[in-house]
């Protein structure tokens, strides 16, 4: 199970940290394609309607038709290679996790016998193993926005080249825009989503659903996984289409073929404009692939994590 567990045989950091990167590899390059809809999505101001005659993308079957004929097909994994280094990197958010209960949870015994305690307990070090994690990504995250949303002709080439185009461009601060919106973001939705998982969990040790107490069974990990992904995201997901409205300020040439360019000067001025001329539909443009994704992602993330974590730990002790 996610989080240190006094009473089960624990991983060591090592052993933690190699399932938590191969657990986000695995997960990343399944569900990019949906990604790269989603941020389409986000950064689009025009309505996302069948309707709409202004807008770029207007469904998900003609987003994805208009993507592979205009782009190629590989145009849906646009930005994989950065998103596989945030996922890895973001990934270390497990890692602090374990990391953070390990040592709550030993400081503090008692926190680990009481549920409703551990909940909560589970609740802060994943919020804030989450917020420690945001801070040190911020700039991959940054780049691999600017990479899927840029059209043709390319601005940047590559992650290098535009590491050093926006270096040179807009300094060290470039890097982090967007990071006040990703903090309200991440950080949320990663207690939430730790938080509802080991829920879920509880509760069908509670409905007896789960025979063997000792590992989380692959249907367990997968269900609870993808709802808590979902309940979560939904949550902040206004924060995430902030996030990446802010991400491409600065980057408006490269994608003035996708449609109106908005400029913004913060986090409440982007939610307020956006509400004022979408509507309060409009913080929730994308919303449909991004649950997709959030269902995939967290469903597959945590089917991985716990399917190597009781690989790793049957190899080592069996």
């Amino acid at each position: 199970m996610v989080g240190y567990d006094p009473k089960k045989i624990n991983l060591t950091t090592q052993q933690q940290a190699l399932v938590t990167a191969s657990s986000a590899i695995l997960t990343r390059a399944l569900i990019q394609p949906f990604d790269v809809l989603k941020i389409r999505y986000q950064v689009q101001y025009e309505p996302i309607s069948k309707k709409s005659q202004i807008s770029k993308y207007r469904s998900l079957t003609q987003s994805i038709s208009t993507i592979i004929k205009e782009e190629g097909a590989l145009a849906l994994w646009k930005g994989h290679l950065t998103g596989q280094l945030l996922s890895i990197s973001f990934s270390a958010h497990l890692l602090w996790f374990e990391i953070l209960t390990k040592y709550t949870f030993t400081i503090w015994p008692n926190l680990a016998q009481n549920e409703r305690k551990k909940l909560f307990s589970h609740f802060l070090c994943g919020g804030l193993g989450a917020s420690l994690t945001v801070i040190t990504n911020q700039p991959i995250d940054t780049i691999r926005t600017r990479l899927v949303t840029q059209g043709e002709p390319k601005i940047y080439s590559g992650i290098l080249d535009a590491f050093r185009k926006v270096y040179k461009n807009e300094g060290i601060r470039g890097f982090y825009r967007g990071t006040l919106p990703n903090l309200m973001l991440i950080t949320p939705e990663s207690a939430f989503r730790l938080g509802i998982y080991q829920s879920l969990n509880s509760f069908w040790d509670y409905l007896n659903l789960r025979e063997n107490k000792k590992d989380i069974s692959a249907l367990q990990s997968s269900v609870n996984g993808s709802l808590s992904g979902v309940l979560a995201k939904t949550i902040v997901y206004p924060f995430d289409v902030s996030k990446k409205r802010l991400q491409i300020q600065g980057f408006e040439d490269a994608r003035k073929q996708f449609g109106k360019v908005v400029k913004f000067t913060g986090l409440w001025n982007c939610l307020y404009v956006t509400i004022k001329n979408e509507g309060f539909l409009g913080v929730y443009k994308g919303y449909l692939p991004s649950m997709i994704k959030a269902a995939f992602s967290s469903g597959l993330g945590f089917f991985f994590y716990e399917q190597l974590t009781n690989f790793v730990r049957n190899v080592k002790y069996n």
